[in-house]
């Protein structure tokens, strides 16, 4: 059998992506028309219009055409308008441009920008009024004509209200995107069980806490759905395992054996962390020997010297704990032989439910061969510690090699044995 090791890589996945993006595309529409309104009511009401009124003239020299751009706005002009106007002539300077043409030097263009569209086509007309007063004989000017007058203009050249509010909700449709992307892939947890089955594609059977009265109910809802999951209906063995490197999986597992002892006979749970066993954290067993051993000296049949028993508060059915056993170097060569799986047909005869613990696929690959025994896998989850990718990760890894995934179970707190 083939087992494929996990990528160091973190990988972008675009359909994950962009089904993000369409799982959210209701936020983005009410982000869209929300900037695009905003920029609209602002560019409307709020920012300050500005209105234009432009002349063209003609000035004739008497001798030798020169440039008179700036003693259209020069200080001599400026100050006749603004006294005129009871306008500061600095002001002036800064709303008027004077454009000459470049196909004929005697023509000139006068622009005005003031908020007041009244204003601006005063300011035009006095600028004409008061160079060819002011200038004429100064410059020796034959004539100043006015080839196209000003006008009042009402509608202002700014701001642009479609335009801002194009922008405005170009914005909104970009921005929204950008956080939904940015948050795919910087926002590394998981926010709710929702967000897990539609990630994952798995259902979540349960959501454990530090809340011991709502665990009780949350155990109960856990047993009810794996003794009645569709994918199989019937499951008398399963193993639990981490999406990360964690002993929640343990805790759990040793919380649902007992659960499961409520209406089970006789349950056994298997601690298969050979290279790091939790369970002796929950039970107080004195048996040294466990799995390796049992495995190592083929000796089913005298399974009860590698288990310890205990009985029920509530009624006379039975717990039995099988530890790990001795530490061995490379423990899946012996959990993916035959002589685990004739174990577990032994172990499957003689009690009427099985919960292996098992390692993380981080930790090791231990869990693909004892999956393939047991009727189904169950992954937990921590929302505080398992990153999204790791759990995406192990999922994928044990659907490449055929493991039947019965859901998940969250832990939102760092579990203890309490």
């Amino acid at each position: 059998m083939r087992y494929e090791y996990f990528d160091d890589e973190t990988e972008i996945n675009p359909i994950d992506l962009l089904k993000d993006i369409f799982k959210n595309i209701k936020k983005i529409v009410i982000v869209t028309i929300v900037c695009g309104l905003f920029t609209f009511l602002v560019s409307e009401f709020i920012i300050p219009k500005y209105y234009t009124s432009s002349a063209d003239i003609r000035i004739i020299p008497i001798e030798q055409s020169g440039d008179y751009t700036t003693y259209l706005t020069g200080d001599v002009v400026l100050k006749e308008v603004g006294s005129k106007l009871k306008i500061d002539p600095s002001d002036l300077a800064e709303n008027i441009v004077v454009t000459r043409d470049a196909y004929n030097g005697n023509n000139y263009n006068i622009v005005a920008t003031t908020n007041d569209s009244e204003l601006s086509y005063r300011v035009v007309n006095q600028v004409i009024k008061a160079f060819e007063t002011e200038m004429s004989t100064e410059l020796n000017l034959s004539s100043v004509d006015i080839m196209n007058a000003a006008q009042i203009n009402n509608k202002p050249v700014s701001p642009n209200v479609k335009k801002n509010t194009l922008m405005g909700t170009c914005a909104g449709l970009i921005g929204s995107i950008f956080v939904i992307v940015f948050c795919y892939i910087f926002d590394k947890f998981f926010k709710n069980a929702a967000e897990i089955e539609s990630y994952l594609d798995l259902d979540v059977l349960g959501e454990i806490s530090q809340e011991k009265v709502k665990n009780e109910y949350e155990y109960r809802k856990i047993r009810t759905n794996i003794e009645y999951n569709e994918k199989c209906p019937n499951a008398k063995s399963i193993c639990l395992t981490s999406a990360n490197q964690t002993s929640d999986a343990t805790t759990i597992a040793f919380e649902l054996s007992k659960i499961f002892t409520i209406n089970h006979s006789n349950v056994l749970i298997i601690d298969c962390n050979i290279k790091s066993s939790y369970i002796k954290e929950h039970f107080n067993t004195t048996i040294q020997k466990g799995l390796i051993d049992i495995l190592e000296n083929k000796n089913f049949d005298k399974y009860q010297n590698y288990i310890d028993t205990l009985s029920s508060d509530d009624n006379d059915n039975l717990l039995s704990i099988m530890s790990a056993g001795k530490s061995i170097k490379n423990p899946i060569d012996l959990l993916s032989s035959k002589i685990f799986e004739k174990f577990m047909d032994e172990m499957k005869k003689q009690f009427d439910f099985i919960i292996i613990d098992c390692p993380s696929l981080e930790d090791s690959m231990d869990i693909i061969p004892v999956s393939h025994t047991v009727d189904g896998t169950i992954i937990v989850i921590s929302m505080k510690k398992t990153e999204k990718v790791i759990a995406k990760r192990t999922v994928e890894q044990l659907r490449k090699n055929n493991v039947q995934l019965l859901g998940t179970i969250t832990t939102n707190d760092v579990l203890t044995n309490k």
